[in-house]
């Protein structure tokens, strides 16, 4: 169990055009990898909100969260498997027990905190 004193839930929305398996990692400064894969994501369908991410806010904490995702896609034009950048993106005070929603197309990663976005591009493509 972590000691994180802030946590939210991500659930990702698949706008490729293929159904697809979708592999999230979250690391907040030096705590354990936070690891969620779905299985079977539709295209055009939101994943459910059970991957559950913990992180420190505050004065007095200065951690980073790392976000990486790899998506195998298994049939349409864009079939095979993508994998992503790493990119430094840290949830804040105003996220603590949201659900949020990210999202994956051709580009990347589209994290969408409440406070700022980005996005992490793939690093490999099929």
């Amino acid at each position: 169990m972590s000691n994180h004193n802030s946590q939210a839930k991500v659930q990702i929305t698949n706008n490729f055009d293929g159904a697809m398996d979708i592999t999230i990692h979250h690391v907040y400064s030096t705590s354990l990898d936070e690891k969620h894969t779905w299985k079977n994501v539709l295209s055009g369908s939101t994943t459910d909100s059970a991957y559950r991410i913990t992180y420190n806010t505050g004065l007095a904490h200065w951690g980073k969260s790392t976000w990486q995702c790899t998506v195998v896609v298994h049939d349409g034009k864009d079939k095979g498997e993508w994998i992503g950048n790493s990119v430094k993106c840290s949830p804040s005070s105003d996220d603590d027990g949201k659900t949020l929603t990210f999202s994956v197309d051709s580009y990347g990663l589209r994290i969408a905190l409440t406070s700022k976005s980005d996005t992490a591009n793939w690093g490999t493509r099929p």
